[in-house]
């Protein structure tokens, strides 16, 4: 009983303290580096075999439904039918060692990452995740060469969904039937920049389940002192304790979202452009510029409904607080 309380201690304190002090911890408890990390994986993998359930992506026409209505509930009726927003998270991890080629996992912001691939719904729950590329892969083919995505019978599922469903990601992904994505550029005409407005608006849902797992999870907060093929598991562990603790009603009091930890406070609705100009450019060669019917039906249907951008000012942080108020009730 001693030695299972010793696990859990140990593992939980990875919430909030570095690795280093929880190693000191576990000095004081009479446990060496060796039996930390090994207290540590075998919570983990506990919790990752007995709480797989509440991380999945639909699987009947209902629990797309039910996904969609979610979505709509939250954040409003302009996009009918989406049921998730993908993107990426780069987990930073120390420097691995050289038999694990450490260049394949420096991203392009000059750090050693691991590429996270996720999906969340309109509660900022996760559906999935996929942590298998090192951070000099880019989203879209992470995306597309994951187990998930390529699996025969999970991956069918995303690259069968059929209209009205569909998924929103950013320009980093190539667009598909199912995957729909903004339109490249500025000074965009009304209908595309009405789309793009409402698509970020449903797409900032991944940002800010990112968001709120870093300030949930202390660890994710600085290099993960983890063996890189372990980096998943521990994620994976961390997204399914965040799932419960939605569940349960359990918030951190200031939500935030984060792009590869660019860390903004409250929620931003109207982020939908570039980080610059070099950024423009690698997005717009992953992507080529075509569109596909379902997008079209989108920004025809915002234009026959008079939907437009909102006029700065009138979507501003009051009605921000407004619509963080329908998940996080205290933080409005």
């Amino acid at each position: 009983m001693r030695q299972r309380a010793t696990r859990v201690h140990l593992t939980l304190l990875l919430r909030a303290r570095p690795v280093r002090r929880v190693r000191r911890r576990a000095r004081a408890v009479r446990a060496g580096r060796a039996s930390f990390y090994s207290h540590l994986y075998k919570v983990i993998d506990a919790i990752n075999n007995c709480f797989a359930d509440e991380m999945r992506f639909p699987q009947t026409a209902a629990e797309l439904e039910e996904q969609s209505r979610i979505m709509s509930d939250n954040w409003g009726a302009q996009f009918l039918g989406c049921v998730a927003a993908l993107d990426g998270l780069a987990v930073h991890v120390r420097k691995p060692h050289l038999a694990d080629a450490p260049m394949g996992f420096m991203n392009r912001k000059g750090s050693f990452s691991v590429n996270v691939q996720a999906m969340a719904n309109g509660n900022r729950k996760f559906l999935m995740m996929s942590a298998e590329h090192q951070g000099a892969c880019n989203d879209s083919i992470a995306w597309t060469t994951c187990q998930f995505f390529t699996h025969p019978t999970a991956g069918l599922r995303v690259r069968g969904l059929k209209p009205p469903y569909f998924i929103v990601a950013d320009a980093a992904y190539a667009l598909t039937d199912y995957l729909l994505t903004p339109y490249d550029g500025k000074s965009l005409p009304p209908d595309k920049d009405a789309y793009n407005f409402w698509h970020s608006h449903y797409r900032i849902n991944i940002e800010c389940a990112f968001g709120l797992l870093q300030r949930r999870w202390g660890i994710f907060r600085r290099d993960m002192e983890v063996d890189t093929h372990r980096v998943g598991f521990v994620v994976k562990a961390c997204m399914l304790l965040h799932n419960l603790c939605i569940e349960e009603g359990d918030h951190p009091v200031n939500p935030v979202y984060d792009s590869e930890r660019n860390f903004v406070y409250g929620l931003d609705l109207q982020s939908d452009g570039f980080a610059d100009e070099e950024d423009e450019l690698e997005r717009s060669a992953v992507r080529a510029n075509k569109d596909v019917p379902l997008r079209l039906r989108m920004r025809n249907r915002l234009a026959l409904r008079g939907i437009v951008r909102p006029a700065r000012g009138r979507l501003g942080s009051s009605n921000r607080r407004s619509a963080a108020a329908r998940i996080y009730p205290y933080s409005a």
